[in-house]
């Protein structure tokens, strides 16, 4: 028997074309999830099967997310294992400033994101030194469904490891509620930061997205 009979069988231009369609359509999402999605009848009208998907990234795989995926880390990201208590733990940081500011004024934005749910939220800012008063809309957005916020992760920033920004956010809650610990991140381990794997997912689309197009 020859090594080639012991293969899958290949997908054929038609079935790759109809499947990277598709995924570039949907702005290049995860096809497994896609492939489940068809199972489940929620993915809509689509022209293509479960089968056909687990055949052609059985053998190929999208140019343009590989190119935006091509990054080296000098630590493997952390487990994301952490305790299932919605609205505790928070992971915040911060880009900016940008070459040009946004109308308002505003030069930089905080994305924040809920560790057990993976909620998250964009607070457009004038500067990094706002960092406490994102901590504090985000304790109020947790109080006001019924949770406390008690973790906040950070990179090791100046802003967000100074003394005066820890004190703030250890009364941020209100008399009677426990304060928010702040834990940053080694210098050398910014990336494990857990809103980073969150920044880097969304760029990632959007990098790929910009591959893709014909005119880049």
């Amino acid at each position: 028997m020859s090594l080639e009979s012991k293969c899958k069988k290949k997908p054929t231009y038609d079935t790759c074309r109809r499947v990277w369609n598709l995924h570039e359509n949907l702005g290049h999402a995860e096809m497994r999830n896609v492939s489940q999605q068809i199972l489940n009848g929620t993915a809509g009208d689509v022209d293509v099967e479960p089968r056909e998907i687990d055949l052609v990234i059985a053998y190929q795989h999208c140019l343009s997310c590989a190119i935006a995926k091509w990054k080296k880390y000098s630590d493997s990201p952390s487990s994301g294992v952490h305790e299932v208590i919605i609205g505790k733990a928070w992971s915040l940081d911060y880009q900016g400033p940008f070459a040009i500011k946004a109308v308002g004024g505003y030069s930089g934005k905080f994305t924040c994101v809920e560790l057990v749910t993976g909620l998250g939220i964009v607070v457009l800012v004038k500067g990094k030194d706002e960092a406490y008063d994102v901590v504090r809309q985000l304790a109020q957005y947790c109080s006001k469904w019924g949770h406390v916020m008690r973790l906040l992760r950070v990179d090791a920033g100046s802003v967000e490891n100074s003394e005066k920004f820890g004190e703030l956010c250890a009364v941020v809650n209100g008399p009677g509620l426990p304060g928010v610990e702040v834990r940053p991140a080694a210098v050398e381990k910014q990336n494990q930061n857990p809103v980073e794997r969150h920044i880097q997912t969304i760029d990632n689309q959007i990098n790929a997205m910009l591959v893709g197009i014909d005119t880049l």
